[in-house]
């Protein structure tokens, strides 16, 4: 009875290891996607993390967001360096608010847009502080890091608006964390 189980046990491992081996060549034959993603080369500044995602390797450029109606922001360039053919990108998105001298609250929002029309809003990133005393124009209130949106793109481009509230000293920067083939 042991040798039997010990036999079933053994071939379970082998029957087990050849289907996970065979995985690549059952993805191929049912046409799944591309056989193997991670051997797809991603464009110079990236590497390639997960089957579809290429991630920078290098730091981008810090590229400020001015749009304050339907923008599209071109990423192909040089210091971003997405192809065009991406379908998103991931970004990392700033916001800096800076004091005006007068009392208010502040905020800062960017927009972004499933369609190049802007039409179908499909994130918004807000910050907001409030000025309690008359600090001197242009000092930094807030500084914010972290946000990572996904965002959809249209031929190397993203559509974005950007709103500012009460806010002569804000900007909304971008820098291209990775894309998406």
């Amino acid at each position: 009875m042991l040798r039997y189980f010990a036999t079933l046990l053994v071939l379970t491992v082998i029957i087990g290891c050849g289907a996970i081996l065979n995985l690549h060549h059952a993805n191929a034959v049912v046409a799944l996607g591309n056989p193997d993603p991670m051997t797809v080369g991603c464009a110079t500044g990236f590497t390639r993390r997960l089957p579809n995602f290429c991630q920078r390797n290098v730091w981008g450029t810090n590229t400020t967001l001015s749009g304050t109606v339907c923008t599209l922001q071109d990423i192909t360039g040089a210091g971003h360096g997405v192809p065009v053919a991406a379908k998103a990108a991931m970004l990392l998105l700033i916001k800096t608010i800076g004091a005006s001298n007068a009392v208010a609250t502040r905020s800062a929002s960017t927009d972004i847009f499933s369609d190049s029309s802007c039409t179908t809003q499909q994130i918004r990133t807000n910050a907001s502080i409030r000025e309690m005393v008359a600090i001197a124009g242009g000092v930094t209130l807030l500084d914010t890091q972290g946000i990572h949106p996904v965002v959809p793109l249209f031929n190397g481009s993203f559509a974005y608006t950007n709103f500012f509230v009460n806010c002569a000293n804000c900007s909304s920067t971008f820098n291209v964390i990775g894309y998406y083939d």
